[in-house]
């Protein structure tokens, strides 16, 4: 245990006017050279049992990684807690954990990309679904990929429904094996309580070859899941309705690039359109953008795809290489993320998305905070709106770079106040535009103003 204190619709893109940066502070540089946890990748996740933030790194401990978290009282500094390490040269056990990311019993559940030593999967692993005790530190395997039916390599985050099942998704695999390749675009699998007798792992669909690598999942409050795959479509499974029934795949959308992350579900409305998915490519455009798929109007026909946002590089960020999380405020709505490099930098950003305000077309991108290597760089994993209303989230380098090297990640925190200020500010501007395009009379102009002031 340590201690620091430390059809598609084209859409205009009009880029936020400069802004100070929001305050950002890192609550844990991880130390190159030791045994502790290094360079996180995946998004975090809070403990409202621990009241702590739980994470994994893919390196660090025994070189496969490790699961740590990051704890608070009062006005006391970061504590970080190895949690568990895993053991290398081991098939037994996960390694190469990607984002643990809930908890249930008294356990975390997540998933490790690999599984040292195993003959599967041409001797890397298959990977593995484990659970971590967090009241006694105790690791098990509930699950080894195989490489064929089941598929190989998870990603990180899963999804859980209302009943307690964990859904999540493979790379690879899924049907069959011919000679030293694993056939199949990966699977999208299900683990379901069974009452005393445990929990039950299943297949619910598999992507066969050409059909595209699915990415993390969500799930909706029926149960349904939404995801996206590397060659550019947006899906949905339906949960069946009656047991022994299979689950429905469908299509939605097709060409909004090498999605990656997690999407998100807008049940409200909050940004535009009810029930519309928004998600990040970083092969899109240039230098990767943001894309929402939305149902059709009346409930009938084809979704459309909209491209909300190109990054253009140095000015605002490129490469995005985690999904967005919504924020809503009483101001508004955005979409908050990462970016991996571009900026001021080069290093990274963190930004944030408003839709347009009535009678406007046009989306706005603020970076909020642009990394410099020494407090992190290349962000990997969604952010995190923390109980404080706080937001948390992980670089993959950057923090311990005074060995010259790339540096092993930090977990950094950026204040709720900062988003919600910047959302204010941006909704101030949307309607001085719309009141100076109509050319108000300054008096009115000024009174508009005052109503929405804060």
């Amino acid at each position: 245990q340590t201690t620091r204190s430390m059809a598609c619709l084209s859409i205009a893109i009009v880029a936020g006017s400069p802004a100070a940066q929001a305050q950002l502070s890192d609550i844990e540089v991880f130390p190159c050279g030791v045994r502790g946890p290094q360079n996180p990748d995946g998004a975090l996740f809070y403990n409202s049992q621990t009241k702590s933030y739980w994470g994994t790194s893919i390196s660090g401990g025994n070189g496969v990684g490790t699961v740590f978290s990051l704890s608070k009282k009062g006005k006391n500094p970061w504590t970080m807690t190895v949690q568990y390490v895993f053991a290398a040269n081991d098939q037994k056990d996960a390694e190469k954990p990607i984002g643990a990311v809930t908890t249930f019993l008294g356990k975390t559940v997540g998933t490790g990309a690999y599984t040292n030593g195993s003959e599967n999967c041409l001797g890397a692993g298959c990977g593995a679904l484990f659970t971590l005790s967090y009241k006694n530190g105790n690791e098990a395997v509930l699950h080894y990929f195989t490489g064929l039916k089941d598929g190989a390599i998870p990603n990180g985050s899963l999804a859980e429904d209302q009943q307690y099942n964990f859904y999540g998704s493979t790379q690879a695999g899924g049907d069959g094996k011919s000679g030293n390749s694993y056939l199949g675009d990966g699977t999208v699998f299900e683990y379901s309580p069974l009452g005393p007798a445990g929990y039950q792992y299943s297949v619910v669909y598999r992507f066969t070859p050409g059909a595209g690598t699915p990415g993390p999942l969500i799930s909706d409050s029926y149960g349904n899941l939404y995801g996206a795959t590397i060659t550019g479509y947006v899906f949905e499974l339906v949960h069946p309705i009656a047991l022994g029934e299979n689950w429905t795949y469908n299509v939605l959308a097709s060409g909004v690039g090498e999605a990656v992350g997690r999407l998100v579900l807008d049940t409200s409305g909050a940004l535009g359109t009810p029930g519309a998915l928004y998600g990040v490519s970083d092969t899109a455009g240039t230098f990767g953008n943001i894309f929402e798929v939305a149902p059709p109007a009346g409930g009938s026909g084809a979704w459309s795809v909209s491209d909300l946002y190109d990054f253009q590089g140095t000015g605002d960020g490129d490469f995005p290489e985690a999904g967005v999380i919504m924020v809503t405020t009483s101001s508004g709505a955005g979409l908050l993320g990462t970016t991996a490099g571009g900026l001021t930098n080069d290093y990274g950003n963190v930004f944030l998305m408003t839709p347009p305000a009535s009678g406007e077309t046009s989306w706005t991108e603020n970076p909020l905070y642009s990394f410099n290597n020494t407090d992190g760089a290349y962000a990997a994993g969604e952010v995190l709106m923390g109980p404080d209303q706080n937001f948390y989230g992980t670089t993959y380098f950057g923090g311990d770079v005074s060995g010259g090297g790339l540096g092993c990640g930090v977990v950094f925190e950026v204040p709720g106040s900062a988003v919600t200020d910047e959302i204010r500010l941006l909704k101030r501007r949307h309607h001085r535009s719309l009141v100076d395009e109509k050319g108000t009379a300054p008096g009115l102009r000024n009174r508009v103003n005052a109503r929405i002031a804060p």
